[in-house]
């Protein structure tokens, strides 16, 4: 090392010594996971909410209950689409769980009691949820409108289209045609609505993509349009579904439904089933399955009683 060069070294030491560089800034007090983790419980929460309340507006003859209720459950949307912000939508697709527990314990407002059933069906949710998030990827990778453009005509993507696609078609056939006190066409009404519910949340997630990616005015328009379609229908089935039928069998179903559709969807469109290792698919499918068998016991145990009592309703 030359003179100089020990010089200008000297001089830096020297400069670094009197005027040290500032602390790198403090991490967040609340990682951008935990923001979308709350804002889809926020969701979950108020479309529940809101389906109780179109339910007990229904029964009490007051259709300002019933309004607030649809507005609730309308605007629980825009949380999903904030959250969608913050982490995978395959992460955040169990969370729309946490619905059923605001449901559950809703409940007694209708005169239905909780059972230890109820519970345990309960704490298996709730475990279900837990593996899924310990097993699901956390990163919410950027993309270009070319690579958004390419994830909508991959083949695994227009074949989960189709699937979704023919099982809504045959759901809102049976919904239109069936028997009323059919237990298959409350079943039929409550996939349709969860099927739309999952398109709608994957639907906003892709416009939010589309947004960032600086996408044409059209084509945010076109997807638009298919959100605010598959919102509204969510909404009249829904809306149609509770005031026939008790919401201790029409939410489990709609949120497992709802559930499948957006985590395949967000799974499938955003390739963030690629991002995880053999074992974190193993126990993100675990997690599904718990939580999709505590959704479906709670449903069973009110296919007993399908049609609303005519003495209570509105």
């Amino acid at each position: 090392m030359s003179v100089f060069e020990t010089a200008v070294q000297l001089v830096d030491d020297v400069y670094v010594y009197f005027f040290p560089p500032p602390p790198p800034p403090p991490p967040p007090l609340i990682d951008a996971t935990t923001i979308g983790v709350a804002l889809a419980c926020l969701a979950a929460a108020m479309a529940a909410v809101g389906i109780n309340l179109q339910r007990l507006g229904r029964r009490s003859g007051r259709p300002a209950v019933s309004l607030l209720g649809v507005v609730l459950a309308t605007t629980c949307g825009v949380a999903d689409m904030a959250s969608f912000q913050f982490a995978p939508a395959s992460l955040l697709a169990p969370f729309a769980s946490f619905g059923l527990l605001v449901n559950l314990f809703l409940a007694p407002i209708h005169g239905e009691k909780i059972a230890l059933f109820d519970i345990v069906c309960t704490v298996l949710v709730v475990s279900g949820v837990a593996v899924c998030l310990s097993s699901a990827a956390t990163a919410v990778p950027s993309r270009t409108l070319d690579e958004i453009r390419a994830l909508a005509v991959r083949p695994a993507f227009l074949c989960w289209v189709a699937v979704e696609a023919t099982v809504l078609a045959a759901a809102m056939l049976r919904a239109m045609l069936g028997a009323v006190h059919s237990l298959l066409t409350a079943v039929a009404m409550a996939v349709a609505a969860g099927v739309c519910g999952g398109c709608t949340m994957l639907s906003a997630k892709i416009l939010t993509e589309c947004v960032a990616a600086g996408a044409p005015l059209i084509a945010l328009a076109l997807i638009g349009g298919l959100l605010g379609t598959v919102a509204l229908t969510q909404v009249v089935t829904t809306n149609a579904a509770v005031g026939r039928y008790t919401p201790l069998l029409i939410v489990p179903l709609l949120t497992a439904s709802s559930l499948t559709t957006n985590a395949s969807g967000g799974g499938i469109f955003f390739e963030e089933f690629a991002l995880l290792s053999d074992e974190q698919r193993s126990g993100y499918l675990t997690g599904v399955v718990l939580l999709l068998s505590g959704v479906l016991l709670i449903a069973s145990k009110a296919g007993g009683d399908i049609a609303q009592p005519k003495s209570k309703a509105a």
